[in-house]
């Protein structure tokens, strides 16, 4: 029985661990919640068992367990080796591709934790932790809780065409954005099915997760109205910003509004919480943005 209690001890403490190490490293609030939902209660039942165990769990059990665990890690080994050492940045349809494969490792890695908590004769504990994740899925699966949105504006002494016309004007970018333009297709002025990259600064809350300083994009624009809007969307449909432009007694107000819609997959592992986390910089961001726009507007001419 000592030998059990202390596999169950060592495998509580292994969990914890990881919690620590995953949180400390990466310092996002979206990977503690993840982690603890993965590992949390499945951590306090084994050291539960440590400390007051039930029966001897059946030894076929657990190797079976042990070879699914290892051939698991086997082949998460295999794909790290595949994937490219050196990357000068974070690519979002990387991740986009990824996102499935990460979602089913941590659902199989929570199905395995059940099991080894049914081998170890705690049935309710294996209940619970099943209950805890089906119900986190649950929540992302209205579309309407995997939506969030944030808009900001500026008025601007300059008529709408002015306006639109800088702000549409690819050239001009670099003056008020820290954007750097990677490919444009087709060349010139934004318009209608408008393709383009940009590379732009990880956020700060993200530094420590992600390796690359910057994040690189792929954009499509739509719902070009000459002096007055345009739309831009990221590839994958999730994100989508639209800038409009009206005009006001002092000259124009342009207002950009940020809509955020989240994969499934993605929200459920935690993407809506990184959202929530970042959004303080994401306005400090646009509110830079739209100041540096009124301000090269609004100065005198040479």
């Amino acid at each position: 029985m000592i030998v059990w209690q202390t596999f169950a001890g060592g495998l509580a403490l292994l969990m914890v661990a990881g919690i620590v190490v995953m949180v400390w490293r990466a310092r996002l609030v979206s990977m503690l919640v993840i982690a603890v939902l993965t590992v949390g209660v499945p951590a306090a039942g084994f050291a539960m068992y440590a400390v007051a165990p039930g029966p001897p769990p059946d030894e076929r059990f657990v190797g079976a367990l042990a070879l699914v665990l290892y051939g698991g890690m086997g082949l998460m080994l295999i794909a790290i080796r595949r994937r490219p050492q050196a990357r000068t940045a974070y690519e979002l349809s990387r991740e986009n591709r990824l996102a499935p494969q990460v979602f089913l490792g941590r659902l199989a890695f929570v199905l395995w934790l059940t099991a080894m908590l049914l081998v170890l004769h705690m049935a309710a504990w294996a209940v619970a932790n099943l209950v805890v994740n089906i119900v986190w899925m649950a929540v992302w699966i209205p579309r309407r809780m995997r939506m969030k949105a944030s808009t900001s504006s500026v008025d601007v002494a300059a008529p709408p065409d002015k306006v639109f016309e800088f702000l549409t004007d690819l050239s001009r970018w670099p003056l008020y954005r820290d954007t750097q333009l990677v490919s444009v297709t087709p060349p010139g002025r934004l318009a209608n099915g408008t393709e383009y990259v940009v590379r732009v600064p990880v956020p700060e809350a993200l530094k420590r997760a992600v390796r690359p300083r910057q994040m690189e994009s792929r954009y499509k624009v739509s719902d070009v109205v000459a002096g007055r809007s345009y739309s831009a969307t990221l590839e994958d449909g999730r994100v989508r910003t639209t800038t409009n432009i009206e005009p006001i007694a002092a000259g124009s107000r342009v207002t950009r509004r940020t809509e955020m819609r989240f994969p499934f997959v993605q929200a459920a592992q935690g993407a809506l919480v990184t959202a929530w986390t970042t959004m303080s910089s994401r306005r400090d961001a646009e509110t830079k943005l739209l100041t540096g726009v009124k301000k090269l507007l609004e100065a005198p001419a040479d």
